[in-house]
């Protein structure tokens, strides 16, 4: 997995040289910013990823921009967050790689926890036959332990230590009369210390003297401390009968790998290892160390996260294409109806269209207002009838640019009175004007019909609430 994530980096890298050499951006941009945005920008101009249908929307949601550069800035965009992305699920990927790199080694031996450490666990991954097991073994190893020479030279030092620090501040055994001190284990022995006076009435098991104790001649106790070190201790017999549970198949192989590894474990207490064995029962087995899955884990989350992206951006243009559609209609009496005053001033229908376009642009420059799709649309209509383009072609053009049924209305209506003559359009374009006011009226009461259903959904929770606060106390009020 390590070297897949270093051929990634090097991919990376030889990305980030070579489209490094193709200049400079702007220098405010960070500089992992305009490493990325370099490398998106290489990809995208040497891969065809853009088509005729993203040129089109994008010509729809940018009109004053070149279709083919605002596709290429869209793609350059979105290539740009998905190689941040894989980079950085590739680098998490890659820690997760390093901090696992000895799985799936060979395991001949275990190390063990040194005296007083605590047993630990290790996962390993099985192989027998030729067949490895589904799932991997939990071996609890345990810490290494002292041979009975060593625990008995051990416990003599802590029984002679023991006197002296249970006293505490008390001068001497035979005058106590503060608080004991009953230590629960010496220096870093794995040796539990249990505590048993026999008389409680006096100093109970945590060794503080009894409130209550009068007796000035004092009482004599006597204070046992139990030294424990694994089988050094009193045991109770309860005798039970047990028989083995039938095993077969996997099951069967995996009891008898956990009882040779028991075996070894117990076979080798006071070593500082414990040497896996090389049979279970009759099969011969092999241990591994698992192969950690979270480094392919952190780079197919990147690689879903990207794709992640790339559908979101297309929701998101199809999201803009709507509001678009809607805000053309929105703003289509308007147009109409201002055509139609100034034609009724005595403008021709070309005057007309380029005072209309005219206008809003200046009132954008000055205001620095949101751009309005449909006159965007007037003035690129104006800047080709202005470059050479045919009045009427110009005004086909913008009914099929725009992309709504109302607007190709009005193209077609246009480049027709054109060829007829314009005596009729003053009454077509007024008529049109509170046609499309009507139809406003009537999307303006559809989409508040639409508001209101939306809301009954919260408006029933909140009934609800209400009569949960009126039902509840009466009916606590009845004592159920």
């Amino acid at each position: 997995m390590i070297i897949f994530n270093i051929l990634i980096f090097l991919i990376f890298i030889a990305l980030f040289a070579v489209s490094a050499k193709r200049g400079k951006r702007k220098s405010e941009e960070s500089f992992l910013k305009r490493l990325f945005a370099d490398g998106a920008e290489y990809i995208v101009l040497r891969i065809p990823i853009g088509s005729g249908e993203m040129r089109h929307k994008q010509r729809m949601l940018n009109p004053s921009e070149d279709p083919e550069s605002a596709s290429k800035k869209f793609w350059c965009r979105i290539t740009a967050e998905a190689l941040m992305i894989l980079f950085a699920g590739n680098l998490l990927s890659f820690i997760v790689g390093i901090q696992s790199v000895d799985s799936g080694k060979l395991m001949n031996s275990i190390s063990r926890n040194s005296y007083g450490k605590g047993d630990q666990i290790v996962s390993m991954e099985v192989k027998s036959s030729g067949r490895r097991l589904k799932d991997p073994i939990d071996f609890k190893v345990s810490e290494r332990k002292y041979t009975e020479d060593e625990i008995q030279s051990i416990f003599k030092e802590i029984k002679e230590a023991l006197p002296k620090i249970m006293l505490a501040e008390n001068r001497a055994s035979s005058h106590v009369d503060s608080d004991l001190n009953f230590v629960k284990s010496y220096k870093s022995y794995p040796v539990e210390i249990e505590w048993y006076p026999d008389n409680f009435e006096c100093v109970n098991s945590e060794g503080k003297i009894d409130e209550d104790l009068d007796d000035e001649a004092g009482v004599r106790i006597n204070i046992r401390a139990s030294l424990v070190y694994e089988n050094f201790y009193d045991d109770i017999n309860m005798p039970v009968t047990v028989f083995p549970r039938r095993r077969t198949g996997e099951e069967k192989l995996r009891f008898e790998i956990r009882k040779a590894l028991e075996k070894a474990d117990k076979a080798s207490e006071s070593e500082d290892k414990v040497i896996l064995p090389e049979k279970a029962g009759e099969n011969e087995v092999s241990f591994f160390n698992p192969v950690a899955k979270t480094g392919m884990l952190f780079l197919l989350l990147s690689v879903m996260a990207s794709a992640g992206i790339i559908a979101g951006r297309n929701d998101e243009i199809k999201k803009g294409l709507l509001n678009r559609e809607q805000q053309m209609k929105a703003d289509y009496p308007k147009i109409v109806s201002r055509l139609a005053l100034l034609l009724g001033a005595g403008m021709t229908i070309r005057g007309a269209f380029e005072k209309t376009a005219a206008d809003y642009e200046k009132d954008r420059k000055m205001k620095k207002g949101e751009i309005h799709y449909a006159y965007e649309e007037m003035l690129i209509t104006v800047r080709l009838m202005k470059s050479g383009t045919g009045e009427m072609t110009a005004y086909q053009e913008f009914g099929a640019r725009s992309g709504v049924a109302e607007y190709r209305k009005l193209g077609t209506m246009l480049s027709q009175n054109l060829k007829k003559g314009s005596s009729g359009i003053l009454a077509l374009l007024e008529y049109e004007a509170a046609n499309a006011f009507e139809n406003r009226k009537s999307e303006a009461r559809r989409l508040g019909e639409e508001a209101g259903t939306k809301l009954l959904l919260p408006m029933g929770i909140m009934l609800l609430i209400v009569l949960l606060i009126i039902l509840v106390p009466s009916v606590m009020s009845f004592g159920f």
